[in-house]
């Protein structure tokens, strides 16, 4: 299990979408709109998700959520150094 998702987390916020607001690079904290508010959010895979793109809550890490594209739409961030 990924250190990101917290064990005492409110699953309530869990599996449900969000739109981001702010582009949400790999590994790096961007913004997403979430139940009305702005939240930050971050990914855990190697991609690139723009504004306007809904991303699924899988987890949250203090106030930060953790998101997951919904494949429709989102731009994979290849890295070619491995």
């Amino acid at each position: 299990m990924s250190n990101f998702l917290s064990p005492s987390a409110d699953f309530s916020y869990f599996d449900k979408e969000a739109i981001v607001d702010e582009t949400i690079l790999p590994f790096r904290k961007g913004r997403v709109s979430f139940q009305g508010s702005w939240w930050d959010a971050r990914c855990q895979q190697n991609i690139i998700i723009k504004p306007g793109e809904v991303v699924e809550v899988v987890g949250i890490h203090n106030i930060t959520l953790i998101v997951e594209p919904i494949l429709q739409g989102c731009s994979f961030f290849l890295n070619h150094d491995s």
